[in-house]
């Protein structure tokens, strides 16, 4: 039984309370309460509740009122009262068993707070969030209906095109062979290398464009790797260029990320390359390759990116040909050349390639360089890949 003083404290209290007994009927509410909805004093208090709450909340409320009594443990719901302006607004309650001093259950109380506005600005948070979730997917589908459109090219350039590629080198072939066997025209001996060394350029062109065209499709494919064996296994390709020039190579131990083992092969060979290809003439080559953890200092110089997480920085410094670095952006953007294709061929993709496949890796590259000099290539690789945020 609640006595007056009691209940003369509880209408004091500027909080919406309440009390019920063991047999689950709601014997009493605040003047905080009836002040909110409007509820005259003689009201039963029991009408205060279902008279007053929201058609479509009652069977809610019910569900985790009910229960409770079984348990005798506290329990929260949310529902929408009706204020005295006739408005409904959803509120919190809590509540909490009620035990005499035998420790007999006596029924609950509780208390309710407006949190209308709260609910509405989650609610509208709701709403933005599964509007960008949809558009986020709508974005996925897209992008994977250019990856299959992409991969319809990439099948047309690897066979409609290759193939009469091939038949121009082989024809081409067969005259040169003829040419042989009679009088040589000089001229027409020029032109036709001409034509076979344009068709081997075009060759190569479309490789590597096909090469570029597939780079991210398999970003799924993450697996700890071990760089001191990709670079072995670049090494091992160039390793007639290296004993025709004479070049010296010197490996320092390099680290085990999470990469693309196919993709962390085409960038090393793509930079062993380009420093066995553009060479000082008279100067013996040299290549090393080392690498380093980058302190929270140095990493905090790239704020693209995460800045949590243990970074290396590889590095690839020869002492070639060089270049003016006024121009180091250029070398990365596809098919831009700083030198001419009759002294050094390509096709002016590979650093495009390297700098894709690093960007696929969340990671950064780098060029320096002097003329004359030579070049290092700064590659900045973390040690565990975190997906993308969308």
């Amino acid at each position: 039984m609640i006595t007056d003083e009691a209940i003369r404290q509880l209408n004091l209290a500027p909080v919406m309370l309440w009390m019920s007994d063991q047999d689950q009927q709601i014997t009493f509410v605040n003047r905080a309460w009836r002040e909110y909805t409007g509820s005259m004093p003689e009201t039963p208090a029991a009408d205060c509740w279902y008279e007053q709450m929201h058609p479509e909340d009652v069977q809610p409320w019910i569900r985790a009122y009910h229960p409770a009594f079984s348990k005798r443990e506290g329990f929260s719901a949310e529902f929408r009262l009706q204020r005295h302006d006739g408005s409904f607004r959803w509120m919190s309650c809590r509540a909490m068993p009620r035990l005499d001093e035998a420790g007999r259950f006596l029924g609950y109380s509780g208390a309710c707070l407006d949190i209308h506005e709260q609910r509405l600005n989650e609610e509208a948070l709701e709403r933005r969030v599964s509007e960008r979730t949809l558009a986020l997917q709508q974005a996925n589908l897209s992008l994977q209906q250019r990856n299959h459109e992409l991969e319809q090219f990439a099948y047309v350039t690897s066979h409609d095109l290759q193939e009469p590629l091939r038949k121009i080198r082989i024809f081409v072939d067969m005259l040169l062979r003829q040419e042989e066997s009679v009088a040589v025209d000089a001229e027409k001996l020029q032109s036709l290398g001409r034509i076979r060394s344009s068709a081997d350029r075009m060759a190569q062109l479309i490789k590597d464009l096909l090469t570029y065209s597939r780079l991210g499709l398999d970003g799924l494919l993450f697996t700890p790797t071990d760089l001191n064996t990709v670079v072995l296994a670049a090494l091992r390709d160039f390793d007639l260029r290296i004993e025709e020039t004479g070049a010296r190579v010197h490996v320092l131990s390099l680290p085990i990320i999470d990469a693309i083992p196919l993709q962390m092969s085409q960038l090393f060979y793509n930079l062993v390359g380009n420093a066995l290809k553009f060479l000082r003439p008279g100067t013996a080559p040299t290549l090393r390759i080392f690498s380093q953890t980058l302190t929270a200092q140095e990493l905090a110089q790239y704020p693209s990116l995460e800045q949590d997480g243990v970074y290396y920085r590889i590095v690839i410094k020869d002492n070639g040909i060089g270049f003016n670095q006024a121009f180091v952006e250029k070398i990365f953007v596809i098919f831009q050349r700083l030198n001419p294709k009759e002294r050094f061929p390509g096709t002016g993709i590979g650093l495009a390639i390297c700098r894709k496949i690093v960007q696929n890796h969340r990671g950064e590259i780098f060029a320096f360089g002097k003329e004359n000099e030579g070049a290092e290539f700064h590659i900045v690789l973390p040690r565990n890949y975190r997906a993308p945020a969308l």
